[in-house]
């Protein structure tokens, strides 16, 4: 198996030397986004930041996009696009949150994924980011 790239193992053993402040009530959605979330998806290869430049239209990313489920408005914390076609959404919970089992109500995700026929990831952090990281 190859041998996974220093800034993810970086991630890793930042989240595993801080995992108390992280369970902090006050280490927020905000910073995990930032710390995190945010660049983990720059490693996988998304312009989270739109260091491209690209138009509002074809951004790799869009941070809490309108969308319109059931009548009303919703905005998921990350809507991915690729050509300025949605493919996904991701939504950002901290850590504390995880913990507790915090779920979507299925009806909302069956709207989100209906309406738009979109998948629709969920990551969490419950325990470990260990899990992002290749086994040796």
């Amino acid at each position: 198996m190859t041998e996974p790239p220093p800034e993810l193992k970086h991630l890793n053993a930042k989240f595993e030397q801080n995992i108390e402040s992280y369970r902090n009530p006050a280490y927020g959605e905000a910073e995990v986004r930032i710390e995190f979330i945010n660049p983990l998806f720059e490693l996988l290869g998304w312009d989270v930041s739109n260091k491209s430049g690209h138009a509002e239209a074809y951004k790799d990313l869009i941070h809490e996009d309108a969308i319109k489920v059931g009548g009303s408005t919703k905005a998921p914390d990350y809507s991915f696009r690729i050509g300025g076609v949605r493919k996904f959404f991701l939504e950002a919970k901290k850590l504390r949150k995880c913990q507790a089992e915090v779920r979507w109500p299925q009806s909302e995700i069956s709207r989100m994924q209906s309406d738009r026929a979109l998948g629709l990831l969920k990551i969490s952090a419950k325990q470990h980011m260990e899990r992002l990281v290749a086994e040796k």
